[in-house]
């Protein structure tokens, strides 16, 4: 499970840097929000719940989270890691569901931009990248 999440973590940041590059050229170019458009938006909130649900399965099958443990790495597994993922994801969500109210393709684009990049830096932030030695993450 270890090796799906950290393999389809690169899906998801292919998905939403995509989407905000889509929705970045939809506003500078005034383009209308088609249903393409749509669905790189919606492939994206798939690709991120799915990482929920593996995540979320790892949280209390994992060897990398011990609940009475707070000291690194087990403290940003436990909670810092999970925590900014959520709300990664809840942003991703309100930014998708936004958009679909919105009635101009501007406001469209316009919301999947600022929420999909807001939920992109956290993201980042969050993963446990090779290069953080404390962490003992990797490419896969």
């Amino acid at each position: 499970m270890l090796h799906a999440h950290s393999g389809f973590r690169w899906l998801a940041l292919i998905l939403i840097v995509l989407t905000i590059i889509k929705a970045f050229k939809g506003i500078k170019n005034a383009e209308d929000y088609t249903v393409k458009h749509k669905m790189l938006a919606l492939g994206t909130l798939i690709m991120f719940h799915l990482q929920f649900l593996i995540g979320f399965s790892l949280y209390f099958t994992g060897a990398k989270t011990k609940f009475f443990d707070m000291s690194q790495p087990f403290r940003f597994f436990t909670i810092e890691h999970p925590l900014m993922m959520i709300i990664a994801i809840i942003l991703v969500t309100m930014g998708y569901s936004k958009s679909k109210k919105e009635e101009y393709s501007n406001k469209k684009f316009r919301k999947i931009l600022i929420f999909y990049t807001v939920a992109l830096f956290i993201t980042l932030i969050a993963i446990p990248w090779p290069f953080r030695a404390e962490l003992d993450g990797g490419w896969f």
